[in-house]
């Protein structure tokens, strides 16, 4: 009969250390500056246009940190699955040397 030699370790062993390291969050949307109304010497038109301007650059800011923590949460996610795929795999085979090494009748 052939031994069955266990490894010393568990199979969580074999997890890389960046599956298991925290994914950091996307860097904070740039803060935009708002216009001073007080600049515009009563250029009320002039002053719409400029906050318009800076309102829109501050929702493209805000969408692109978004976006950008939305790739950061599919890493975190995509590591946690690979993470633990890995530890299914091990156990599994683990599982199958075991079977495998157990008789396959008994003598009485």
């Amino acid at each position: 009969m052939t031994p069955i030699i266990a490894s010393d370790t568990g199979c969580s062993t074999l997890v890389p250390d960046n599956l298991t390291a925290a994914v950091k969050g996307a860097a904070p949307a740039k803060e935009v500056a708002y216009p001073d109304k007080s600049a515009f010497f009563g250029d009320d038109l002039a002053y719409l246009e400029a906050e318009n301007a800076a309102l829109r650059e501050d929702l493209a800011e805000t969408q692109k940190f978004g976006v950008a923590q939305t790739g950061q949460l599919a890493k975190s996610n995509r590591d946690k699955t690979d993470g633990f795929r890995i530890i299914a795999d091990c156990e599994k085979r683990d599982r199958a040397a075991i079977d495998g090494a157990k008789p396959r009748f008994r003598f009485f």
